[in-house]
């Protein structure tokens, strides 16, 4: 009776495991990407949790809203971020605008003389720059429904130098800190 039992609760467990297991396609992946419109897929109203951690786990968590709406008559879309900490509203209206869109190269325009290159391929939006001595990667990608927000940051100077030895091929490589990681998954709304 009990060997039945548990033979019954591992075929069952056998059957949903297969039944619920997806395997990657890489051709409809590669299908996906090569159908995004960006900006225009994108388009709408987005908002959720911004989560700050740092090595020692989360350190902070805010409410986040992005819009990215066509601007009349401009090829070009606003690109607005709203933070809210719960204690004071933070909004930047910056315009996104079309450089080369078959090449995937935007600028976000911060209206202040700021405007710092994007870069739109393989489905993901690529921002990477320097400020006040640190250096942020920044990346947004639609998985599902929604939009995934991320940004990795650290100080600009180097903290170690290996490689660059007289064996050939060898090359010097240079690595950089991260302190600080940035995640919020997004929804239209």
């Amino acid at each position: 009776m009990f060997r039945n039992f548990i033979f019954i609760i591992l075929l069952s467990t056998t059957i949903f495991s297969c039944i619920t297991k997806k395997e990657f396609n890489q051709e409809k992946e590669n299908e996906r990407i090569e159908n995004i419109s960006f900006p225009e897929d994108w388009t709408g109203r987005w908002q959720g949790d911004l989560m700050i951690y740092s090595g020692l786990g989360l350190q902070d968590q805010l409410k986040m809203e992005l819009i990215i709406e066509p601007i009349p008559e401009s090829e070009n879309y606003t690109f607005t971020i709203v933070y809210d900490t719960g204690i004071e509203l933070s909004k930047r209206n910056y315009e996104l605008i079309i450089v080369d869109k078959e090449q995937g190269l935007f600028i976000v325009d911060e209206k202040n003389s700021i405007l710092i290159e994007s870069y739109f391929m393989g489905g993901k939006w690529f921002q990477r720059f320097n400020v006040a001595g640190s250096s942020l990667v920044c990346t947004i990608e639609q998985q599902g429904r929604n939009l995934v927000w991320e940004i990795s940051s650290g100080k600009s100077e180097k903290i170690s130098t290996t490689g660059d030895t007289n064996i050939e091929g060898i090359l010097e490589v240079n690595t950089f800190p991260v302190g600080v990681y940035q995640r919020a998954v997004l929804t239209k709304f």
